[in-house]
């Protein structure tokens, strides 16, 4: 049985930093694309550039599910201390989460629930 949802594609600016939700509004001018991933949380695509991360060429997009469920080596959509969302790495080390750059080697961060947000968890990408 092969199932497909349709998701928008949503902007980067549609990421509440401050209020630390997904914010948007599907009107005429919002595209959308299937995917397979079957969940109840909200899934939304993200069209990633070189600003953005340089792990993925130019256009590619990232399907994300908004959700808590996260293993080690999962790739994120974070904002630390409310900036602009980022992609991380999530490292699992007994009860300790850290957080991996994959843009820099900037040091791993220890995950901080006051002060670190996960928007969503990259599931699928799309070149």
């Amino acid at each position: 049985n092969f199932s497909e949802m349709t998701i928008p594609i949503l902007q980067w600016r549609d990421i509440d930093t401050k209020n630390l939700i997904i914010n948007y509004q599907i009107n005429e001018n919002t595209c959308f694309i299937s995917s397979s991933l079957i969940t109840s949380n909200l899934v939304f695509a993200l069209k990633v550039d070189n600003q953005i991360s340089d792990i993925y060429r130019n256009n590619t997009l990232i399907i994300v599910e908004e959700t808590s469920n996260y293993t080690n080596n999962d790739l994120a959509i974070i904002s630390i201390k409310n900036t602009e969302p980022s992609i991380k790495k999530i490292i699992k080390d007994g009860g300790s989460i850290f957080l991996e750059s994959v843009n820099s080697k900037v040091p791993l961060q220890e995950y901080d629930s006051q002060n670190n947000h996960i928007f969503g968890i990259i599931r699928e990408t799309r070149f």
